[in-house]
């Protein structure tokens, strides 16, 4: 079977500083992958690089069609999405507003169908109806972390990489990303998550990739990182 994502010695950098070292990655489509290691181990650069959002190098293929070349919005139009661990909303629009965006180009923009869609992710998340006029700038942090993953979920994105959506979130909310990750999932849907609550993430991952010094160290099962622990992984892999 072809992976929905398969990234071959990915290397990215931030000005002269490099900080993805050779990452091969793949994800098949209705699987969800865990991506955990320490701080500063390459988790957050290697999402911004399958987006375009820093300088990289490297085979990413998506769908059959290499982008590794492709500007950040065009990766979008091409069914990635990607929320960013920063919470980045449009401070001066509403949350509908701010919803409304999520909507690609390509997709019903306007009339009923577009209304349906923001009404039913107002469903879905109960707590941004309740803000449904309210700026998003004056949202509580878990409330603007609602409503990214929200928008991201408008793109119907194919893949949706996604930095620590559970932090500072309420247990019912992180309930609810929870859920809405197994949703597009069994949608047929892949998702690349990166995360610190393991017993969370666990318990929806399929796989579970440890990265450590800028590479993939470990790539397998649950029940196979049980054995060791992510620490001793990331030790090995400093030894390679």
């Amino acid at each position: 079977m072809t992976a929905l994502l398969e990234a071959r010695s990915v290397r990215a950098w931030y000005g002269e500083a490099q900080v993805l070292r050779g990452v091969d990655l793949s994800i098949e489509a209705g699987e969800l992958v865990l991506l955990c290691g320490r701080n500063g181990s390459g988790r957050s650069t290697l999402a911004k690089a399958l987006v375009g959002l820093v300088r990289r190098a490297g085979s990413i293929v998506f769908a059959g069609e290499e982008i590794a070349e492709r500007l950040t919005f065009e990766i979008a139009r091409r069914g990635i999405g990607y929320v960013a661990e920063q919470r980045d909303v449009f401070p001066t629009l509403s949350v509908e507003e701010n919803l409304r965006l999520g909507i690609m180009p390509g997709q019903a923009a306007t009339g009923r169908l577009a209304k349906r869609r923001i009404d039913e992710t107002f469903d879905r998340f109960p707590m941004l109806a309740r803000r449904r006029g309210t700026a998003a700038g004056v949202l509580s942090g878990g409330e603007q972390q609602m409503l990214v993953l929200a928008r991201a979920l408008l793109g119907e994105p194919r893949l949706l990489v996604v930095d620590e959506p559970a932090e500072g979130l309420a247990p019912q909310a992180v309930e609810a990303v929870a859920q809405c990750l197994q949703s597009l999932r069994e949608q047929g849907g892949a998702v690349l998550l990166i995360e610190q609550r393991l017993t969370m993430a666990q318990r929806l991952a399929d796989r579970i990739a440890v990265m450590g010094h800028g590479r993939i160290v470990f790539d397998g099962t649950v029940d196979a990182l049980d054995a060791a622990t992510v620490d001793e992984w990331i030790a090995l892999g400093a030894r390679r």
